[in-house]
């Protein structure tokens, strides 16, 4: 990361970026939830669906767990 922020001329230092890393790693991996990475909770994906709804950018939530088998049906192939 530091090389592509150097070459944009960007000010930048190792500790911000362990900084910025390890506020990612609580934002993928909340410590308060034992789960995968890359898990997609219901919850999450409801809480998600209902501002997408909400702002107008989808019609209607679909089901999760239809959701969740044709995602899952992509990662088979």
């Amino acid at each position: 990361m530091i090389k592509y922020v150097a070459e944009a001329h960007l000010p930048v230092n190792r500790a911000h970026q362990k900084w910025m890393l390890e506020r990612m790693k609580d934002l993928i991996a909340p410590g308060n939830i034992p789960v995968l990475t890359g898990t997609l909770l219901p919850e999450d994906y409801n809480r998600v669906a209902r501002q997408l709804k909400e702002n107008g950018l989808i019609n209607e939530i679909p089901d999760f767990i239809s959701f969740h088998r044709k995602c899952s049906a992509y990662d088979e192939k």
